[in-house]
């Protein structure tokens, strides 16, 4: 193999990497209809938005993302900050894949956030359940 094959071999992957996934079919003139304009809310994908809660200890209660759920009596709080839910389809080669809930929690004045992060400052969440796109169910417990 040349030079100038291994740079094009080298600069084809790249752009595999950063694409993440990549479809090996063809596409189909149905597949690039232009989205319905008379529905906005699809077009512009506006998001929900949901009151914040106040929770007890051991409550079960739903969060959906950028939602908060205060512990009064504690002085804790949760946010989901994001969903990821990134299966890798059969037809389609991924670099990452899988699924996870962004959590910030804050207590005395501290902040702490992650992916799937589910215990901070002494206390743990569980995730009951979740379709990591829309909501979560949780439960938050002291250690």
């Amino acid at each position: 193999m040349n030079k100038t094959h291994l740079t094009l071999a080298v600069l084809i992957a790249g752009v595999l990497v950063a694409a993440g996934c990549t479809r090996f079919t063809e596409s189909t003139p149905e597949d690039l209809q232009e989205p319905d304009v008379t529905n906005t809310s699809e077009v512009l994908d506006v998001p929900e938005t949901y009151e914040d809660l106040s929770v007890s200890l051991g409550e079960e209660f739903t969060l959906h993302e950028n939602q908060s759920a205060k512990i009064e009596s504690e002085g804790y709080e949760v946010t989901i900050t994001s969903f990821a839910n990134s299966p890798c389809p059969e037809d389609v080669v991924c670099v990452w894949e899988g699924v996870g809930i962004a959590f910030e929690y804050t207590y005395d004045g501290e902040m702490k956030k992650g992916m799937n992060l589910t215990r901070a400052f002494g206390y743990e969440t569980t995730i009951v359940d979740s379709d990591y796109e829309t909501f979560a169910i949780v439960s938050i417990t002291k250690e």
